[in-house]
């Protein structure tokens, strides 16, 4: 195939060009009835087919769950599957895509590469026939391209990149610091009565709640990657995202660094966030170290989290996240009450689910296992997901964060 995507990409103004080129060339030399390419969080860019309509039914996450197994064979084949290949004819003839976008054009056979760059799938390209299905060597082809593929579209600014975090020069006196302490404190505000700071540590970056001796690090993530966090129990929120129906809207409940929330973004780029924090000067931190302000739908608002879940419109977010701390390990009185978790399945939609960061321990008493059995009246597959280290010998009594996940029916 003479198709060169790095080539171009470097003779094509933007992306939309880039991708209706590369679709009229697999139409060219491979032959296709239905097409479209989409970039993670984009519109995509299509041929018979509606590009609303198809990015409203990609973006919702709403053939996510049946097309699974056709994505886990794709990614084995070095990102290209035939969907009638791996599923059967009847099989995907009774899926809902199929009913939706491929049966109203006499689709009946479908091509899909992903497209992964850095370990992730950023793109996804479908090419559709009526008639025959893709043999080996058309899909060979395609499967041979992919990564070119990849390269070229990131080169005109994709959704998915991960800016470095926000840098300023450093000084003598920074110098100083980090060779005293190992560390350079960035900026400090008093947030109610305890200091919230922001330091650097090695290629790191934190933000730690201090009060006198007590210390509890909030976020702690890579400078460079910062989608990268140094806590386990952060990427174990990514299991309510998982479990919910629907992505179409979040809610995070403390903003700390805003690690987790990089992340959704990373893995749903459509979705829309609302971040709540208490402290319009942790925000600030927030915004001006840890970039959370240049991260696209994400809508930063000053406010008491629990009033703020009391207050919306029922059946408001997919998924609910809450992470608020201090520098204790004490979990803010409101989210222990019934009266919040009340007010909390009331706004997430049915099919939804959430995720709570606990610290406490698993011996089944104490403040864990009544929250866990305050949640259950109100939400179903409540579910308690500890960090445990490998090779650790789990003390029960020991405290640890543990990721309280349940899930609307």
């Amino acid at each position: 195939m003479t198709l060169d995507p790095i080539a171009l990409a470097c003779e094509l103004p933007d992306a939309q060009a880039f991708e209706q080129a590369v679709l009229a060339s697999f139409s060219a030399e491979l032959g296709f009835d239905a097409a479209f390419f989409l970039a993670t969080g984009e519109t995509p860019t299509a041929v018979a087919l509606d590009p609303r309509q198809l990015s409203t039914a990609l973006n919702d996450g709403r053939y996510d769950e049946e097309t699974l197994p056709l994505k886990a064979a794709g990614l084995r084949a070095r990102g290209v599957a035939v969907d009638t290949d791996v599923l059967g004819e009847r099989r995907v003839r009774a899926m809902r895509y199929h009913r939706e976008l491929a049966a109203p054009i006499g689709g009946r056979h479908s091509l899909v590469a992903y497209l992964q760059a850095r370990g992730q799938v950023v793109g996804l390209m479908m090419l559709g026939r009526t008639g025959r299905t893709f043999n080996e060597r058309e899909t060979a082809v395609v499967r041979a391209l992919c990564p070119a593929l990849a390269i070229a579209r990131a080169s005109y600014g994709p959704a998915w990149s991960d800016e470095p975090l926000p840098e300023r020069t450093t000084t003598l006196a920074d110098n100083f610091s980090r060779m005293l302490t190992g560390s350079v404190v960035r900026a400090q505000v008093q947030h109610e009565g305890q200091r919230v700071v922001v330091r650097d540590v090695g290629h790191e970056r934190e933000m730690v709640a201090q009060r006198g001796p007590l210390e509890l690090v909030w976020t702690r993530v890579d400078r460079r990657e910062p989608r990268r966090s140094a806590w386990f129990y952060v990427e174990l929120f990514q299991l309510a995202l998982a479990r919910a129906r629907h992505r179409k809207r979040a809610l995070f409940i403390g903003a700390g660094g805003g690690a987790a929330v990089r992340q959704f973004r990373s893995l749903q780029p459509a979705l829309q966030i609302d971040v709540v924090e208490l402290d319009p000067s942790v925000l600030e931190l927030a915004n001006t170290w840890f970039g959370l302000a240049s991260l696209p739908n994400v809508r930063a608002i000053v406010g008491d989290g629990a009033a703020h879940v009391a207050s919306s419109p029922a059946a408001t977010w997919d998924v609910i996240v809450i992470d608020a701390y201090g520098a204790g390990h004490e979990l803010p009185s409101a989210f222990s009450a019934a009266e919040f978790w009340e007010d909390a399945a009331i706004r997430v939609r049915p099919g939804g689910a959430l995720a709570i960061n606990v610290i406490g321990s698993l011996d089944g008493r104490g403040p864990v296992a009544q929250l866990e059995r305050t949640i259950e009246r109100y939400f179903e597959r409540v579910r308690l997901v500890p960090v445990i280290d490998p090779g650790e010998k789990v003390d029960m009594t020991a405290a640890r964060n543990i990721v309280l996940l349940a899930s609307r029916a």
